[in-house]
Order: structure tokens, then C-alpha cells, then sequence
């Protein structure tokens, strides 16, 4: 994965789905990783986007703290790797971001992404809380 072209906040939003996956002794790193490191995200940023498009942040906490928990474990292995559903989604965040004549790869393209990705179960977590993707873009 190469974040050359990633802000510093995302790159910390990368690094903390990663360590969410090792701390929940998960072997892959999926889009429910990356959607609560950017609920859990200090700055707030994500929860505006939320509530401006529509949607209830804690409905969707609640649900992707549900769907992580259905994940399964694996103990004594420490090596992660990014989930194929995971790594589609990068690609279209960047593509947004291209898109839009951005030189930067940021934040709300990748909720905006998880929020548009058809076969991803976050893109229905996002919707069912409210969130429109019009609402986000």
C-alpha cells in the first residue's frame, strides 16, 4: 500500500485499523477496521460528515462494533494483511481523490469511498444509520 500521496490523518487512521486488527487478534484488515479508526478519530471530522449527511453516529458505532466482534481470532500469528474488500476500496478513495483534482488522498474521500463500496457490509452499516452519500460528498 503505498500513502505517499495520503494526509497525515489518514495515515493514522491506516495505522489504527491496523493496530484495531492486532489488538482484536484479527489476521486480516478490513473496511469494519478502518470505519471505527475513523469513528474513533480525535478530531471529530467523520461524526460531522455523519450528521451532515444524515446519518446517526451511534447507530453506526454500535454496528460495526457488533459486526467486529463477529470476526474470528487468531491466536499466535502477528502478521496482518489487508483484506481484498479493503484494498478496492483504497483504490477507489484514491480514485476520488484524483477525481476531484485533489493531490492528496484524505479522510472524507475514504468514509466517502466506504460509503459508496456495493459489496462492502460498512457501505450498509453507513446506510441503514440514515447517511446519504450525497449527504457526504
Amino acid at each position: 500500500m503505498n500513502l505517499e500521496k495520503y494526509t497525515n490523518r489518514l495515515k493514522m487512521i491506516v495505522q489504527n485499523a491496523q493496530e484495531l486488527a492486532l489488538g482484536e487478534d484479527h489476521q486480516q484488515v478490513g473496511s469494519e477496521h478502518f470505519l471505527k479508526a475513523l469513528l474513533e478519530a480525535d478530531d471529530g471530522l467523520v461524526r460531522q460528515l455523519i450528521h451532515l449527511a444524515g446519518g446517526d453516529f451511534a447507530s453506526i458505532l454500535l454496528a460495526v462494533d457488533k459486526e467486529l466482534g463477529k470476526l474470528p481470532k487468531i491466536t499466535g500469528n502477528n502478521q496482518i494483511f489487508l483484506a481484498n474488500e479493503m484494498a478496492k476500496i483504497l483504490v477507489d478513495t484514491k480514485k476520488l481523490a484524483r477525481e476531484s483534482g485533489d493531490n492528496f488522498v484524505t479522510v472524507e474521500f475514504l468514509f466517502l469511498a466506504l460509503a459508496q463500496s456495493e459489496s462492502s457490509l460498512v457501505q450498509k452499516i453507513i446506510r441503514d444509520s440514515g447517511c446519504s452519500t450525497e449527504g457526504i460528498k
